[in-house]
Protein backbone atom coordinates (compact mmCIF):
# COMPACT_ATOMS: atom_id res chain seq x y z
CA UNK A 1 0.00 0.00 0.00
CA UNK A 2 1.39 3.40 -0.97
CA UNK A 3 1.22 6.44 1.36
CA UNK A 4 -1.51 7.86 -0.88
CA UNK A 5 -3.53 4.65 -0.48
CA UNK A 6 -3.18 5.09 3.30
CA UNK A 7 -4.44 8.69 3.11
CA UNK A 8 -7.39 7.57 1.01
CA UNK A 9 -8.24 4.97 3.66
CA UNK A 10 -7.98 7.53 6.46
CA UNK A 11 -4.78 5.98 7.87
CA UNK A 12 -2.66 9.08 8.47
CA UNK A 13 -0.23 7.29 10.77
CA UNK A 14 0.34 4.60 8.15
CA UNK A 15 0.78 7.27 5.48
CA UNK A 16 3.40 9.05 7.59
CA UNK A 17 5.25 5.85 8.48
CA UNK A 18 5.44 4.77 4.84
CA UNK A 19 6.29 8.22 3.48
CA UNK A 20 9.27 8.96 5.73
CA UNK A 21 10.98 5.76 4.54
CA UNK A 22 11.34 7.08 0.97
CA UNK A 23 12.73 10.25 -0.56
CA UNK A 24 10.66 10.57 -3.72
CA UNK A 25 8.62 13.67 -4.60
CA UNK A 26 5.41 11.69 -4.16
CA UNK A 27 6.43 10.62 -0.66
CA UNK A 28 7.48 14.16 0.25
CA UNK A 29 4.06 15.42 -0.83
CA UNK A 30 2.42 13.09 1.70
CA UNK A 31 4.94 14.16 4.35
CA UNK A 32 4.00 17.80 3.79
CA UNK A 33 0.26 17.12 4.06
CA UNK A 34 0.57 14.99 7.19
CA UNK A 35 3.02 17.47 8.71
CA UNK A 36 0.54 20.29 8.21
CA UNK A 37 -2.57 18.50 9.51
CA UNK A 38 -1.59 15.59 11.76
CA UNK A 39 1.47 17.17 13.35
CA UNK A 40 0.00 20.73 13.22
CA UNK A 41 3.25 22.21 11.90
CA UNK A 42 2.40 24.03 8.66
CA UNK A 43 5.69 25.93 8.44
CA UNK A 44 7.61 22.65 8.51
CA UNK A 45 5.26 21.49 5.75
CA UNK A 46 6.09 24.62 3.73
CA UNK A 47 9.78 23.78 3.99
CA UNK A 48 9.13 20.24 2.74
CA UNK A 49 7.23 21.63 -0.26
CA UNK A 50 10.02 24.08 -1.06
CA UNK A 51 12.71 21.42 -0.77
CA UNK A 52 11.07 19.07 -3.27
CA UNK A 53 10.80 19.18 -7.03
CA UNK A 54 7.50 20.31 -8.51
CA UNK A 55 5.01 17.60 -9.43
CA UNK A 56 1.22 17.30 -9.68
CA UNK A 57 1.03 15.60 -6.29
CA UNK A 58 3.31 18.24 -4.75
CA UNK A 59 0.98 20.91 -6.14
CA UNK A 60 -1.85 19.19 -4.27
CA UNK A 61 0.24 19.11 -1.12
CA UNK A 62 1.08 22.79 -1.54
CA UNK A 63 -2.61 23.68 -1.90
CA UNK A 64 -3.44 21.73 1.25
CA UNK A 65 -0.66 23.35 3.26
CA UNK A 66 -1.83 26.80 2.17
CA UNK A 67 -5.36 25.88 3.19
CA UNK A 68 -4.28 24.85 6.69
CA UNK A 69 -2.31 28.07 7.10
CA UNK A 70 -5.52 30.01 6.68
CA UNK A 71 -4.60 31.22 3.20
CA UNK A 72 -7.74 29.80 1.68
CA UNK A 73 -8.02 32.76 -0.68
CA UNK A 74 -5.39 31.33 -3.01
CA UNK A 75 -6.61 27.73 -2.81
CA UNK A 76 -9.39 28.06 -5.45
CA UNK A 77 -6.81 29.10 -8.03
CA UNK A 78 -4.58 26.17 -7.07
CA UNK A 79 -7.52 23.77 -7.30
CA UNK A 80 -8.50 25.19 -10.70
CA UNK A 81 -4.96 24.55 -11.91
CA UNK A 82 -5.25 20.96 -10.72
CA UNK A 83 -8.35 20.36 -12.86
CA UNK A 84 -6.19 20.19 -15.98
CA UNK A 85 -3.87 17.54 -14.56
CA UNK A 86 -4.23 14.00 -15.82
CA UNK A 87 -5.92 11.57 -13.45
CA UNK A 88 -2.92 9.31 -13.88
CA UNK A 89 -0.87 11.99 -12.10
CA UNK A 90 -3.42 12.96 -9.43
CA UNK A 91 -6.32 10.69 -8.42
CA UNK A 92 -9.74 12.29 -8.62
CA UNK A 93 -10.36 11.76 -4.91
CA UNK A 94 -7.39 13.98 -4.00
CA UNK A 95 -8.83 16.93 -5.92
CA UNK A 96 -12.30 16.32 -4.51
CA UNK A 97 -10.84 16.18 -1.01
CA UNK A 98 -9.17 19.58 -1.44
CA UNK A 99 -12.35 21.16 -2.77
CA UNK A 100 -14.55 19.68 -0.02
CA UNK A 101 -12.31 20.66 2.86
CA UNK A 102 -11.72 24.11 1.39
CA UNK A 103 -15.46 24.70 0.98
CA UNK A 104 -16.05 23.77 4.62
CA UNK A 105 -13.20 25.88 5.99
CA UNK A 106 -14.30 28.90 3.93
CA UNK A 107 -17.91 28.42 5.15
CA UNK A 108 -19.23 27.70 1.64
CA UNK A 109 -21.32 25.00 3.28
CA UNK A 110 -24.00 24.60 0.61
CA UNK A 111 -21.24 24.19 -1.95
CA UNK A 112 -19.52 21.62 0.28
CA UNK A 113 -22.76 19.65 0.57
CA UNK A 114 -23.17 19.71 -3.21
CA UNK A 115 -19.62 18.41 -3.72
CA UNK A 116 -20.19 15.62 -1.20
CA UNK A 117 -23.43 14.62 -2.92
CA UNK A 118 -21.73 14.38 -6.30
CA UNK A 119 -19.00 12.15 -4.90
CA UNK A 120 -21.54 9.89 -3.19
CA UNK A 121 -23.56 9.59 -6.39
CA UNK A 122 -20.53 8.60 -8.45
CA UNK A 123 -18.70 6.50 -5.85
CA UNK A 124 -15.73 6.15 -8.17
CA UNK A 125 -13.11 5.55 -5.50
CA UNK A 126 -12.26 2.40 -3.59
CA UNK A 127 -12.77 4.05 -0.23
CA UNK A 128 -14.75 7.06 0.95
CA UNK A 129 -12.91 7.45 4.25
CA UNK A 130 -11.10 10.50 2.86
CA UNK A 131 -14.49 12.12 2.07
CA UNK A 132 -15.81 11.82 5.62
CA UNK A 133 -12.51 12.96 7.11
CA UNK A 134 -12.37 15.97 4.79
CA UNK A 135 -15.80 17.03 6.06
CA UNK A 136 -14.91 16.35 9.68
CA UNK A 137 -11.64 18.28 9.52
CA UNK A 138 -13.49 21.29 8.14
CA UNK A 139 -15.88 21.36 11.13
CA UNK A 140 -13.34 22.80 13.57
CA UNK A 141 -14.87 26.26 13.49
CA UNK A 142 -17.16 28.03 15.90
CA UNK A 143 -20.82 28.58 15.09
CA UNK A 144 -20.67 26.64 11.84
CA UNK A 145 -23.95 25.71 10.14
CA UNK A 146 -24.03 21.91 9.98
CA UNK A 147 -27.45 21.68 8.33
CA UNK A 148 -26.34 21.41 4.64
CA UNK A 149 -24.02 18.46 5.16
CA UNK A 150 -26.52 16.81 7.53
CA UNK A 151 -29.14 16.80 4.79
CA UNK A 152 -26.79 15.05 2.37
CA UNK A 153 -25.70 12.36 4.83
CA UNK A 154 -29.15 11.71 6.29
CA UNK A 155 -29.88 8.73 4.06
CA UNK A 156 -26.35 7.37 3.71
CA UNK A 157 -26.11 3.80 4.95
CA UNK A 158 -22.59 2.62 5.66
CA UNK A 159 -20.46 0.81 8.23
CA UNK A 160 -17.46 3.04 7.53
CA UNK A 161 -16.20 4.23 10.94
CA UNK A 162 -15.24 7.62 9.54
CA UNK A 163 -18.76 8.15 8.22
CA UNK A 164 -20.23 7.16 11.58
CA UNK A 165 -17.78 9.49 13.31
CA UNK A 166 -18.79 12.38 11.06
CA UNK A 167 -22.47 11.80 11.79
CA UNK A 168 -21.76 11.92 15.53
CA UNK A 169 -19.69 15.08 15.10
CA UNK A 170 -22.57 16.77 13.31
CA UNK A 171 -24.67 16.62 16.49
CA UNK A 172 -25.12 19.95 18.28
CA UNK A 173 -25.76 18.24 21.62
CA UNK A 174 -22.53 17.54 23.53
CA UNK A 175 -24.17 14.82 25.60
CA UNK A 176 -25.37 13.02 22.47
CA UNK A 177 -21.95 13.42 20.90
CA UNK A 178 -20.33 11.91 23.97
CA UNK A 179 -22.76 8.98 24.01
CA UNK A 180 -22.23 8.42 20.28
CA UNK A 181 -18.46 8.58 20.60
CA UNK A 182 -18.46 6.19 23.54
CA UNK A 183 -20.36 3.68 21.43
CA UNK A 184 -17.96 4.14 18.51
CA UNK A 185 -14.92 3.80 20.78
CA UNK A 186 -16.21 0.44 21.99
CA UNK A 187 -17.16 -0.72 18.51
CA UNK A 188 -13.99 0.41 16.67
CA UNK A 189 -11.14 -0.01 19.14
CA UNK A 190 -8.51 0.54 16.43
CA UNK A 191 -10.04 3.63 14.77
CA UNK A 192 -7.81 6.28 16.29
CA UNK A 193 -9.61 9.24 14.71
CA UNK A 194 -12.58 8.31 16.91
CA UNK A 195 -10.40 8.34 20.03
CA UNK A 196 -8.94 11.72 19.11
CA UNK A 197 -12.38 13.28 18.68
CA UNK A 198 -13.56 11.54 21.83
CA UNK A 199 -10.89 13.17 23.97
CA UNK A 200 -11.85 16.58 22.55
CA UNK A 201 -15.42 16.31 23.81
CA UNK A 202 -14.18 14.95 27.12
CA UNK A 203 -12.10 18.12 27.38
CA UNK A 204 -15.28 20.18 27.04
CA UNK A 205 -16.79 18.17 29.89
CA UNK A 206 -13.73 18.44 32.12
CA UNK A 207 -13.08 14.71 32.50
CA UNK A 208 -9.31 14.93 32.94
CA UNK A 209 -8.80 11.41 34.29
CA UNK A 210 -10.50 9.79 31.31
CA UNK A 211 -8.72 12.11 28.86
CA UNK A 212 -5.31 11.20 30.28
CA UNK A 213 -6.08 7.49 30.15
CA UNK A 214 -7.27 7.68 26.52
CA UNK A 215 -4.26 9.76 25.44
CA UNK A 216 -1.90 7.42 27.31
CA UNK A 217 -3.31 4.57 25.21
CA UNK A 218 -3.04 6.51 21.93
CA UNK A 219 0.54 7.48 22.71
CA UNK A 220 1.42 3.87 23.51
CA UNK A 221 -0.02 2.86 20.12
CA UNK A 222 1.71 5.72 18.32
CA UNK A 223 -1.64 6.98 17.02
CA UNK A 224 -1.70 10.38 18.73
CA UNK A 225 -1.51 13.58 16.70
CA UNK A 226 0.42 16.79 17.40
CA UNK A 227 -2.40 18.74 19.05
CA UNK A 228 -3.34 15.79 21.27
CA UNK A 229 0.29 15.35 22.33
CA UNK A 230 0.45 18.95 23.47
CA UNK A 231 -2.85 18.65 25.35
CA UNK A 232 -1.57 15.40 26.91
CA UNK A 233 1.56 17.12 28.21
CA UNK A 234 -0.36 20.23 29.28
CA UNK A 235 -2.74 18.17 31.43
CA UNK A 236 0.10 16.13 32.89
CA UNK A 237 1.78 19.39 33.98
CA UNK A 238 -1.43 20.99 35.25
CA UNK A 239 -3.00 18.20 37.31
CA UNK A 240 -1.19 17.10 40.50
CA UNK A 241 -2.28 13.48 40.07
CA UNK A 242 -0.16 13.13 36.93
CA UNK A 243 2.62 15.67 37.47
CA UNK A 244 5.02 13.09 38.91
CA UNK A 245 4.75 10.94 35.78
CA UNK A 246 5.21 13.85 33.36
CA UNK A 247 8.80 12.84 32.50
CA UNK A 248 7.66 9.48 31.10
CA UNK A 249 5.03 11.15 28.92
CA UNK A 250 7.51 13.69 27.62
CA UNK A 251 9.99 10.92 26.80
CA UNK A 252 7.31 9.08 24.81
CA UNK A 253 6.19 12.26 23.05
CA UNK A 254 9.79 12.91 21.99
CA UNK A 255 9.86 9.60 20.13
CA UNK A 256 6.64 10.37 18.25
CA UNK A 257 6.92 13.91 16.92
CA UNK A 258 8.97 14.79 13.83
CA UNK A 259 12.55 15.74 14.65
CA UNK A 260 12.20 19.32 13.44
CA UNK A 261 13.17 22.35 15.51
CA UNK A 262 9.54 23.46 15.66
CA UNK A 263 8.00 20.16 16.70
CA UNK A 264 10.79 19.15 19.08
CA UNK A 265 11.03 22.65 20.57
CA UNK A 266 7.30 22.77 21.27
CA UNK A 267 7.45 19.45 23.14
CA UNK A 268 10.58 20.42 25.06
CA UNK A 269 8.95 23.64 26.24
CA UNK A 270 6.64 21.56 28.43
CA UNK A 271 9.70 19.81 29.84
CA UNK A 272 11.24 23.19 30.66
CA UNK A 273 8.16 24.14 32.69
CA UNK A 274 8.36 20.78 34.46
CA UNK A 275 12.06 21.32 35.19
CA UNK A 276 11.36 24.76 36.68
CA UNK A 277 8.54 23.54 38.95
CA UNK A 278 10.70 20.55 39.94
CA UNK A 279 13.60 22.95 40.68
CA UNK A 280 15.75 20.90 38.29
CA UNK A 281 17.82 23.64 36.71
CA UNK A 282 20.31 21.10 35.35
CA UNK A 283 17.50 19.58 33.27
CA UNK A 284 16.51 23.02 31.99
CA UNK A 285 20.12 23.77 31.04
CA UNK A 286 20.38 20.47 29.16
CA UNK A 287 17.22 21.22 27.16
CA UNK A 288 18.40 24.71 26.26
CA UNK A 289 21.80 23.40 25.19
CA UNK A 290 20.23 21.23 22.46
CA UNK A 291 17.37 23.53 21.39
CA UNK A 292 19.10 26.75 20.33
CA UNK A 293 17.64 26.49 16.82
CA UNK A 294 14.09 26.58 18.22
CA UNK A 295 14.78 29.90 19.90
CA UNK A 296 15.34 31.64 16.57
CA UNK A 297 13.24 29.77 14.01
CA UNK A 298 10.10 31.33 12.54
CA UNK A 299 6.78 30.12 13.99
CA UNK A 300 3.07 30.59 13.42
CA UNK A 301 1.13 32.70 15.93
CA UNK A 302 -0.25 29.52 17.49
CA UNK A 303 3.22 28.01 17.80
CA UNK A 304 4.62 31.25 19.21
CA UNK A 305 2.66 30.69 22.44
CA UNK A 306 4.97 27.83 23.34
CA UNK A 307 8.06 29.89 22.65
CA UNK A 308 6.82 32.56 25.07
CA UNK A 309 7.16 29.88 27.77
CA UNK A 310 10.51 28.79 26.34
CA UNK A 311 11.89 32.33 26.75
CA UNK A 312 10.10 32.93 30.05
CA UNK A 313 11.66 29.90 31.74
CA UNK A 314 15.05 30.95 30.37
CA UNK A 315 14.62 34.38 32.00
CA UNK A 316 13.57 32.76 35.27
CA UNK A 317 16.60 30.45 35.26
CA UNK A 318 18.96 33.36 34.60
CA UNK A 319 17.29 35.40 37.32
CA UNK A 320 17.73 32.56 39.82
CA UNK A 321 21.37 32.22 38.83
CA UNK A 322 22.00 35.91 39.54
CA UNK A 323 19.78 36.20 42.64
CA UNK A 324 20.23 32.92 44.48
CA UNK A 325 19.99 34.64 47.87
CA UNK A 326 16.19 35.05 47.61
CA UNK A 327 15.65 31.35 46.84
CA UNK A 328 15.87 30.20 50.44
CA UNK A 329 14.52 26.81 51.47
CA UNK A 330 11.61 26.76 53.90
CA UNK A 331 9.44 24.00 55.29
CA UNK A 332 6.39 26.29 55.12
CA UNK A 333 4.87 26.67 51.68
CA UNK A 334 2.79 29.28 49.88
CA UNK A 335 0.83 27.50 47.16
CA UNK A 336 0.53 29.72 44.07
CA UNK A 337 -2.29 28.42 41.88
CA UNK A 338 -2.55 29.90 38.42
CA UNK A 339 -1.28 30.17 34.87
CA UNK A 340 2.17 31.36 33.82
CA UNK A 341 2.17 34.08 36.49
CA UNK A 342 2.31 31.35 39.13
CA UNK A 343 5.79 30.36 37.89
CA UNK A 344 7.54 33.65 38.69
CA UNK A 345 7.47 33.40 42.52
CA UNK A 346 8.25 29.67 42.52
CA UNK A 347 11.05 28.82 44.95
CA UNK A 348 11.25 32.26 46.58
CA UNK A 349 10.76 32.69 50.33
CA UNK A 350 8.81 35.80 51.27
CA UNK A 351 6.41 37.04 53.89
CA UNK A 352 2.68 36.90 53.25
CA UNK A 353 0.33 38.17 55.97
CA UNK A 354 3.25 38.16 58.38
CA UNK A 355 4.20 34.54 57.70
CA UNK A 356 7.48 33.63 55.98
CA UNK A 357 7.13 30.74 53.52
CA UNK A 358 8.49 29.45 50.23
CA UNK A 359 6.34 29.73 47.10
CA UNK A 360 5.41 26.58 45.22
CA UNK A 361 3.85 26.86 41.75
CA UNK A 362 0.61 24.92 41.24
CA UNK A 363 0.58 25.53 37.51
CA UNK A 364 -2.55 25.24 35.35
CA UNK A 365 -1.57 26.07 31.80
CA UNK A 366 -3.83 28.60 30.09
CA UNK A 367 -6.46 28.93 32.82
CA UNK A 368 -8.62 32.07 32.74
CA UNK A 369 -11.14 33.54 35.14
CA UNK A 370 -13.64 32.78 32.40
CA UNK A 371 -13.04 29.03 32.80
CA UNK A 372 -14.00 29.08 36.47
CA UNK A 373 -17.64 30.07 36.30
CA UNK A 374 -19.69 27.98 38.74
CA UNK A 375 -21.91 26.41 36.07
CA UNK A 376 -19.15 25.52 33.62
CA UNK A 377 -17.26 22.25 33.12
CA UNK A 378 -13.85 22.17 31.48
CA UNK A 379 -10.37 20.76 31.96
CA UNK A 380 -9.00 24.02 33.39
CA UNK A 381 -11.59 24.07 36.14
CA UNK A 382 -10.94 20.42 36.92
CA UNK A 383 -7.21 21.10 37.24
CA UNK A 384 -7.73 24.14 39.49
CA UNK A 385 -10.04 22.13 41.74
CA UNK A 386 -7.42 19.37 41.94
CA UNK A 387 -4.68 21.90 42.79
CA UNK A 388 -6.84 23.37 45.56
CA UNK A 389 -7.62 19.91 46.93
CA UNK A 390 -3.90 19.10 46.86
CA UNK A 391 -3.01 22.21 48.89
CA UNK A 392 -2.93 21.67 52.69
CA UNK A 393 -5.73 23.34 54.64
CA UNK A 394 -3.32 25.21 56.92
CA UNK A 395 -1.16 26.66 54.13
CA UNK A 396 -1.65 30.03 52.41
CA UNK A 397 -2.77 30.10 48.78
CA UNK A 398 -2.28 32.82 46.17
CA UNK A 399 -4.45 32.70 43.05
CA UNK A 400 -2.59 34.18 40.08
CA UNK A 401 -5.36 34.07 37.47
CA UNK A 402 -6.73 36.80 35.23
CA UNK A 403 -3.96 38.21 33.05
CA UNK A 404 -4.87 36.00 30.09
CA UNK A 405 -8.45 37.32 30.31
CA UNK A 406 -6.99 40.80 29.83
CA UNK A 407 -4.97 40.29 26.66
CA UNK A 408 -5.63 42.07 23.41
CA UNK A 409 -6.42 39.01 21.27
CA UNK A 410 -8.50 36.96 23.69
CA UNK A 411 -10.64 37.13 26.76
CA UNK A 412 -12.68 40.12 27.87
CA UNK A 413 -11.62 42.57 25.15
CA UNK A 414 -12.43 40.25 22.26
CA UNK A 415 -15.66 38.96 23.79
CA UNK A 416 -16.89 42.51 24.39
CA UNK A 417 -16.27 43.46 20.77
CA UNK A 418 -17.91 40.28 19.51
CA UNK A 419 -21.07 40.73 21.59
CA UNK A 420 -21.32 44.51 21.41
CA UNK A 421 -21.03 44.90 25.17
CA UNK A 422 -18.72 47.29 26.96
CA UNK A 423 -15.47 45.73 28.24
CA UNK A 424 -16.33 46.98 31.73
CA UNK A 425 -19.62 45.06 31.79
CA UNK A 426 -17.94 41.85 30.59
CA UNK A 427 -15.10 42.34 33.06
CA UNK A 428 -17.42 42.81 36.02
CA UNK A 429 -19.42 39.68 35.25
CA UNK A 430 -16.26 37.64 34.62
CA UNK A 431 -14.64 38.71 37.89
CA UNK A 432 -17.80 38.24 39.93
CA UNK A 433 -18.37 34.69 38.65
CA UNK A 434 -14.68 33.80 39.15
CA UNK A 435 -14.70 35.00 42.76
CA UNK A 436 -18.05 33.32 43.41
CA UNK A 437 -16.58 30.00 42.26
CA UNK A 438 -13.67 30.45 44.67
CA UNK A 439 -16.01 31.41 47.52
CA UNK A 440 -17.96 28.19 47.06
CA UNK A 441 -14.82 26.08 46.70
CA UNK A 442 -12.92 27.66 49.59
CA UNK A 443 -15.86 27.95 52.01
CA UNK A 444 -14.19 25.71 54.61
CA UNK A 445 -10.77 27.37 54.34
CA UNK A 446 -9.47 30.08 56.66
CA UNK A 447 -10.03 33.35 54.73
CA UNK A 448 -6.83 34.78 56.21
CA UNK A 449 -4.89 32.21 54.17
CA UNK A 450 -6.42 33.22 50.81
CA UNK A 451 -4.93 35.89 48.54
CA UNK A 452 -5.97 36.86 45.03
CA UNK A 453 -3.35 38.47 42.83
CA UNK A 454 -4.37 41.29 40.51
CA UNK A 455 -3.47 41.80 36.87
CA UNK A 456 -0.26 43.78 36.24
CA UNK A 457 -0.43 46.87 34.07
CA UNK A 458 0.49 45.92 30.48
CA UNK A 459 4.02 46.31 29.18
CA UNK A 460 3.27 44.58 25.86
CA UNK A 461 2.91 46.77 22.78
CA UNK A 462 -0.56 48.12 21.99
CA UNK A 463 0.36 49.30 18.49
CA UNK A 464 -2.30 47.06 16.93
CA UNK A 465 -4.91 49.37 18.47
CA UNK A 466 -4.84 52.07 15.82
CA UNK A 467 -6.20 55.03 17.76
CA UNK A 468 -5.30 56.64 21.07
CA UNK A 469 -8.95 56.29 22.10
CA UNK A 470 -8.91 52.50 21.57
CA UNK A 471 -5.66 52.18 23.49
CA UNK A 472 -7.09 54.15 26.38
CA UNK A 473 -10.24 52.00 26.42
CA UNK A 474 -8.07 48.90 26.61
CA UNK A 475 -6.03 50.33 29.48
CA UNK A 476 -9.24 51.37 31.24
CA UNK A 477 -10.49 47.79 30.95
CA UNK A 478 -7.42 46.45 32.79
CA UNK A 479 -7.78 49.10 35.47
CA UNK A 480 -11.47 48.18 35.88
CA UNK A 481 -10.69 44.45 36.10
CA UNK A 482 -8.37 45.20 38.99
CA UNK A 483 -10.89 47.41 40.75
CA UNK A 484 -13.48 44.63 40.44
CA UNK A 485 -11.01 42.02 41.64
CA UNK A 486 -10.02 44.13 44.63
CA UNK A 487 -13.62 44.83 45.61
CA UNK A 488 -14.81 41.23 45.28
CA UNK A 489 -11.72 39.82 47.00
CA UNK A 490 -11.88 42.08 50.00
CA UNK A 491 -15.63 41.63 50.32
CA UNK A 492 -15.00 37.86 50.47
CA UNK A 493 -12.76 38.43 53.48
CA UNK A 494 -9.52 37.57 51.66
CA UNK A 495 -6.37 39.54 50.90
CA UNK A 496 -5.64 41.25 47.60
CA UNK A 497 -2.16 41.56 46.08
CA UNK A 498 -2.43 44.75 44.06
CA UNK A 499 0.07 44.09 41.28
CA UNK A 500 -1.64 46.75 39.17
CA UNK A 501 -0.79 49.58 41.58
CA UNK A 502 2.74 48.20 41.84
CA UNK A 503 3.31 48.28 38.09
CA UNK A 504 1.11 51.04 36.59
CA UNK A 505 2.38 54.47 35.66
CA UNK A 506 0.20 57.54 35.35
CA UNK A 507 -0.88 56.50 31.85
CA UNK A 508 -2.00 52.98 32.88
CA UNK A 509 0.97 51.34 31.17
CA UNK A 510 3.59 49.44 33.13
CA UNK A 511 6.65 51.39 34.19
CA UNK A 512 8.68 48.25 33.57
CA UNK A 513 10.24 48.27 37.03
CA UNK A 514 8.72 44.95 38.06
CA UNK A 515 8.36 43.24 34.67
CA UNK A 516 10.61 40.33 33.67
CA UNK A 517 9.25 40.31 30.09
CA UNK A 518 6.27 41.84 28.30
CA UNK A 519 3.77 39.96 30.50
CA UNK A 520 5.30 38.49 33.66
CA UNK A 521 6.53 39.93 36.95
CA UNK A 522 10.12 39.66 38.11
CA UNK A 523 10.57 37.14 40.92
CA UNK A 524 12.12 39.98 42.96
CA UNK A 525 8.68 41.57 43.21
CA UNK A 526 7.51 39.01 45.77
CA UNK A 527 9.90 39.82 48.64
CA UNK A 528 8.43 43.35 48.30
CA UNK A 529 4.85 42.19 47.82
CA UNK A 530 3.79 43.19 51.35
CA UNK A 531 3.90 46.82 50.17
CA UNK A 532 0.88 46.17 47.92
CA UNK A 533 -0.96 43.56 49.97
CA UNK A 534 -4.43 44.62 51.15
CA UNK A 535 -6.37 42.82 53.85
CA UNK A 536 -10.13 42.57 53.84
CA UNK A 537 -10.33 45.63 56.10
CA UNK A 538 -8.69 47.57 53.23
CA UNK A 539 -5.67 48.44 55.34
CA UNK A 540 -2.30 47.90 53.64
CA UNK A 541 0.13 45.72 55.58
CA UNK A 542 3.25 47.63 56.55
Amino acid sequence: MTPWDSLEAGDWVGAWTAAIQQDTVSHKAVIAMVMAQWWASPLDAVEVVKSAQASPLMRCASAYVELLQGRGDIVPRLITDLQSISLTDVPAWVRHWLMIEHAGRSRALDQQALLVRKVLERAETRSLSWLYLACMLSLDQKEIDKAPIKRILRNVRTSNPHALLLNVELSDDNNKRREGLEQLVQRFSDAYWIDIRYFQILAALGDVELIISRLDRLAAQGTIDGRAIQRWLMLSLSHPAWFQTFAQRHARASTLVPRTARCKGAIDTYALIYAWISSDIAMAHQIYSVSTEYGKTSLTKEEERNRVFYNYILHLCLFMQNNSHIYRQSTDKIYVIGESHALSPHGISFSLNGRLAQAYACFVMGVKMFHLKSASKNIYKSCVLAQIENSPYDSPIIFAIGEIDCRLHEGIWQYAHKTGQSPEVVAEVTVREYVEFLRETLAERDPKLITLQGVPAPLASLEELQTADERQKFLNMIRWVNLCLKRETLNAGWSFLDTYSATAGDDGRSTGEWHLDSHHLKPSFYPQAHRWLLRSDHDPIA
